[in-house]
């Protein structure tokens, strides 16, 4: 269903990212890629359209996901999707002011999108900065008492960097010691973890690691806890060594915790602790194969953000107060010469800014196209790698998913058209659900949802009745004898 509001932007942007990646990819993927799925009065719908959509959408285990009821709606809202541009052209609304605004910035959007998917295509070759860790805890939920146990903490750093201290020594002292009791029959051992990738939960630990040698414990202070912590191995890892990494680790988890739940020290340990922890050898191959599926799933899925994070520093840049979006933005305090942000010292004014913009663009939508398109285009825009995306042929066939997508939108804004509810159908809501839902609640507090809600509904069913037209008119035949379950 397309309305003003729910409109086929998301179903494009999606399909548009996995299109640029697996175009990236190797060439032919499958051989059926151009036998024609539906087809209509000007045009067809082809397998590869369909394949790279469930892909988006399911990620690149789609296959399970494609039933034939799936397939058949995918194929049909696609389809739509090209017919509606294609009549926009024919009502001459690519001439369309709302239109040409929206494609005033498509270059750059294009190489936004192609460059991420360039990078996620290549992420097989991305490495990972791993830590292995291992941590003793002294924690207390009051930080004034918390600082009366320094001097406890600084004599068990001593302790745990004193020289021809064994791993086992070390490992006998945290079992003793930490007061973590899940990783306390662990003997403190984190899990591998990577800390070149985005988000990094551990960086208040990490960040002080950084520089310090393996082996030596350090302490670290925070609110809740003061810790005693080590990187005990730094490594690189390629994608296809996580599996092992992380098998290693449960396998040698799984020593130390029958170790210890067979000493002295397990006494008051919760037995169903033990239960969940302890696996065997297919269960920990399998769990240490979905850890590092979901670790490849976390970098591909921040290394746009993390190069952006990266090309910050390496070109100094700045953004200036008057580039913030902020909560409220005046007008009146920009002039062409205001500095919006500067990049490797060289400032960004606010004329440039009005000049990229959409001319009925307000001050709070130039904000937010400078943080979201502008700003990261001028921060990619000479990497020798975007140069390669902006050579493929992706980058031209992203800004036409683009056109169709606006031209679509544009269509359907206009034959839409405006709802009015009337006041009485609003009161009529009410007066049926004043009991249950509404219940307690005044009618001015909830008169401007029921409203909304209302109108929804009638659009969405404008939009329902023109999709059907269209299907009619364009004579659509979807052959669903092609869809098969599973198969892409």
């Amino acid at each position: 269903m397309i309305t003003k509001n729910q409109n086929l932007t998301e179903i494009i942007k999606k399909t548009a990212a996995l299109m640029l990646l697996l175009l990236l990819a190797s060439g032919s993927a499958c051989r059926r890629d151009g036998e024609v799925l539906a087809e209509w009065n000007g045009g067809n719908m082809t397998r590869r359209e369909m394949r790279l959509l469930f892909q988006m959408f399911q990620g690149q285990d789609a296959a399970g996901a494609a039933t034939v009821e799936a397939q058949d709606q995918t194929v049909r809202t696609y389809s739509l999707m090209k017919i509606a541009a294609e009549e926009a052209v024919k009502e001459g609304l690519d001439k369309d002011a709302a239109f040409l605004e929206r494609m005033r910035l498509i270059d750059e959007q294009a190489l936004l999108t192609a460059f991420e998917n360039y990078l996620r295509a290549n992420v097989s070759s991305q490495k990972y900065r791993m830590f292995d860790l291992q941590f003793l805890i002294l924690s207390s939920p009051d930080p004034k008492s918390l600082s009366q146990r320094k001097p406890e903490a600084e004599d068990l750093l001593n302790k745990l960097n004193a020289p021809n201290l064994s791993d086992t020594d070390i490992e006998s002292i945290i079992q003793t010691k930490t007061e973590n009791m899940l990783y306390r029959p662990l003997a403190g051992y984190l899990d591998p973890h990577c800390v070149s990738c985005t988000p990094n939960p551990l960086n208040y630990l990490t960040d002080p690691l950084d520089k310090v040698p393996v082996k030596k414990f350090i302490l670290v202070e925070t609110p809740t806890g003061l810790w005693l912590i080590r990187k005990v191995k730094e490594y690189e890892a390629g994608q296809d060594d996580l599996q092992d990494i992380f098998e290693t680790f449960h396998k040698t988890s799984q020593r130390l915790v029958r170790k210890f739940m067979s000493g002295p020290d397990a006494a008051g340990q919760n037995k169903q602790f033990y239960d969940r922890v302890v696996k065997s050898e297919q269960q920990i191959e399998e769990y240490a194969k979905e850890e590092a599926k979901e670790q490849i799933r976390r970098q591909s899925g921040t290394l746009f953000q993390s190069r952006l994070d990266s090309l910050r520093q390496k070109y100094k840049f700045v953004l200036e107060e008057r580039g913030k979006p902020v909560e409220k933005l005046n007008q009146a305090d920009y002039r062409d010469d205001t500095v919006l942000f500067t990049l490797d010292g060289k400032p960004y004014t606010y004329k440039t800014l009005r000049e990229k913009a959409p001319p009925g663009a307000g001050i709070d939508q130039q904000i937010q196209l400078l943080n979201g398109v502008l700003i990261p285009f001028e921060l990619i825009k000479n990497e020798e790698d975007v140069v390669k995306a902006r050579e493929s042929d992706i980058f031209s066939f992203f800004k036409e998913l683009n056109r169709y997508e606006s031209l679509a939108r544009v269509y359907f804004f206009k034959h839409q058209g405006d709802v009015t509810v009337p006041e009485e159908k609003i009161r009529q809501i009410y007066e049926l659900r004043k009991n249950n839902e509404y219940s307690g609640q005044a009618y001015a507090a909830v008169r401007n949802g029921i409203m909304e809600q209302l109108r929804t509904e009638e659009l969405q069913k404008r939009a329902q009745d023109m999709q059907s037209k269209l299907m009619e008119k364009y004579a659509v035949q979807i052959h669903r004898d092609l869809l098969k379950p599973g198969s892409l």
